[in-house]
């Protein structure tokens, strides 16, 4: 760890106190300012520790505490403090954080992994409270494929569908690992152990993030976008395809035929990198077929041709 994600993990439990509204001082209730590693009210001068230094030698993955490799503070050992439910959610955040560092993709909000955090956290408080934490597993790859899936679902809540295979990446599983975290998940959420979103609406998701900005932020375009994908859905063309890349296809045939300007290469820049040849199967089925998409062309005033400027 380095001082930078030194720095992240420091905000983050801020951040984290402050939705939870743990950053109020213990006296006057006032809510304190985040200076070196503490938290300082300015009322009356109460001052309580974020991370509290230390120097023991032991293993730094035991008892919450976290070691600085790098930078101005290397050789430093960090003790997260916090009661056990505290320890479990800050703890976990270092690891989605420390993820995040090395995660060469589309970083995760900060509120997501903090829910996520905070949900691991839950399920757990629910199996003690029923007598059954012994049968909760949560080391390794299984917490690892837990946590997989609790990103996938609070991504699809908030509609900032994440693929399968890059929440993969960035917890470092293979792809099996997330298979049976997801399984776990489900499991749990049938059985009233935790309370969340199962439900996915796949293509408002990626609609919402992949055409948040110009030129493909038009509400024409998105609408077209989901008649298309439906129709196609309706007469079983490509139905072994992923909704993301059905997506990708249409913004690239909107691309070309309203003349947006982009190149394949920057499409792909803002679409989790969807390569042409994923992206350019669907569009051509949809140019082979016109005629069942032709009435979905006029509705929107979308030409059914690439003509030139």
């Amino acid at each position: 760890m380095d001082d930078t994600l030194f720095e992240s993990i420091m905000n983050a439990f801020a951040h984290m106190d402050k939705v939870e509204q743990k950053n109020k001082c213990a006296n006057c209730k006032t809510e304190m300012e985040i200076v070196n590693c503490e938290y300082q009210c300015g009322g009356c001068g109460y001052v309580a520790p974020i991370l509290t230094e230390s120097y023991d030698a032991k293993d730094n993955t035991i008892g919450g505490t976290i070691r600085i490799s790098t930078g101005s503070r290397k050789g430093r050992l960090y003790t997260i403090n916090g009661n056990s439910s505290q320890l479990v959610s800050r703890g976990t955040m270092v690891q989605l954080l420390q993820n995040q560092s090395k995660y060469s993709g589309s970083a995760f909000p900060l509120d997501v992994l903090s829910s996520v955090a905070q949900l691991y956290v839950a399920i757990q408080a629910e199996y003690v409270s029923r007598g059954m934490e012994k049968r909760f597993v949560h080391r390794g790859d299984i917490k690892d494929g837990i946590l997989a899936a609790l990103i996938k679902f609070e991504c699809n809540r908030r509609r900032m569908n994440r693929k399968n295979k890059d929440i993969a990446a960035f917890m470092g599983l293979k792809s099996n690992g997330f298979a049976k975290g997801e399984n776990i998940v489900r499991k749990l959420h049938a059985k009233g152990i935790i309370n969340i979103v199962v439900e996915e609406s796949p293509i408002e998701g990626y609609l919402e993030r992949y055409m948040e900005t110009p030129p493909f932020n038009v509400p024409k375009y998105k609408l077209f976008i989901i008649d298309i994908i439906n129709e196609s859905e309706r007469c079983h063309m490509c139905i072994k395809s992923q909704i993301s890349s059905k997506i990708v296809s249409c913004m690239w045939l909107l691309n070309e035929h309203c003349h947006l300007g982009l190149t394949d290469v920057q499409l792909e820049d803002c679409t989790d990198k969807t390569k042409r040849n994923t992206f350019i199967k669907f569009y051509n089925v949809i140019m082979a077929n016109l005629p069942v998409f032709v009435n979905i062309f006029n509705k929107y005033g979308i030409p059914y041709t690439t003509i030139p400027f």
